[in-house]
């Protein structure tokens, strides 16, 4: 049992703000060039992250760091990616339903709490179930192409 000085001694929670509109999280302008940057700390509701589509059917929200990024991704009933590939380290968890990944031609069919670790320049591909999936990918690092994509979904965000 805690004794009082384990809670004496704790921060108060801080409420989240997090708005019910999509909002590019908690970004600034720089100089004049215009480019958005993360500034700080940030906290989000990702339910509250404006989405962006990466293919049919196939949508996500990201949330990005100054090294890496996170992108909550949600598969429509049978959605499929094509086999791409990318410079980046990949590493992902599936939340809900099936997502199969297929590198080398073999699919792996990973169900909820199954995670994965893709090298960078590995060629793969995904499909999901009947149900549709929903999984988080972290890369790193950052996928400037994501950031530009979603940038560009959301149109301009206010001056912070």
């Amino acid at each position: 049992m805690p004794d009082s000085s384990d809670t004496e001694n704790r921060p108060e929670p801080v409420p989240s703000t997090a708005s019910s509109a999509p909002t590019p999280c908690n970004f600034r302008r720089c100089a004049d060039d215009e480019i958005l940057m993360p500034m700080g700390a940030q906290f989000i509701r990702f339910d509250d992250v404006a989405a962006f589509t990466l293919a049919e059917g196939v949508v996500g929200r990201p949330l990005f760091g100054a090294g890496a990024m996170i992108n909550l991704i949600e598969f429509g009933a049978g959605a499929t990616v094509s086999a791409h590939s990318h410079p980046h380290e990949q590493l992902g968890i599936v939340l809900r339903g099936m997502q199969a990944l297929v590198v080398d031609g073999v699919a792996r069919e990973l169900g909820p709490m199954e995670g994965y670790v893709l090298p960078g320049h590995v060629e793969h591909s995904a499909y999901c179930g009947p149900e549709g999936a929903t999984v988080v990918d972290i890369f790193c690092p950052v996928r400037e192409d994501y950031r530009e994509r979603w940038m560009s979904s959301i149109g301009d965000p206010p001056a912070q």
